[in-house]
């Protein structure tokens, strides 16, 4: 985590914009979800911390909305850790906190849904 110490948490308003900008809406009735969802391609780098032993990893983003993300991540991660993102777009680096709110395996690796979580 030492890498992200001089990184500054990316705040909601910028969060919404970038995605907002970056990704045509899923095209799935509204009524299904709170927050319209966004097919999203890239690598992100994950720190995470499971059974006291610091990891960072990296996953392929699928989906993202103004409250979460969806990955594909090589190994299983528990429900509830806390996680922070770093998502290098263009010229600028997102920073994101949050926690695991599923995983369940699939073709190449585990469906990771992280709800996010803003200082502001």
């Amino acid at each position: 985590m030492s890498e992200l110490i001089d990184k500054i948490e990316t705040p909601y308003a910028r969060w919404v914009e970038v995605i907002s900008k970056l990704c045509e809406p899923e095209v799935e009735p509204r009524y299904r979800r709170a927050h319209r969802r966004y097919p999203c391609n890239g690598e992100i780098k994950v720190w995470l911390t499971v059974d006291d032993c610091a990891t960072r990893q990296t996953w392929a983003m699928t989906q993202v909305s103004s409250e979460g993300i969806s990955a594909i991540a090589p190994n299983e991660v528990p429900e509830l850790v806390r996680v922070t993102i770093q998502w290098i777009q263009e010229h600028e680096t997102i920073i994101l906190k949050g926690r695991v709110r599923h995983c369940t395996q699939t073709i190449g690796g585990y469906k990771v849904g992280v709800q996010l979580s803003f200082s502001e």
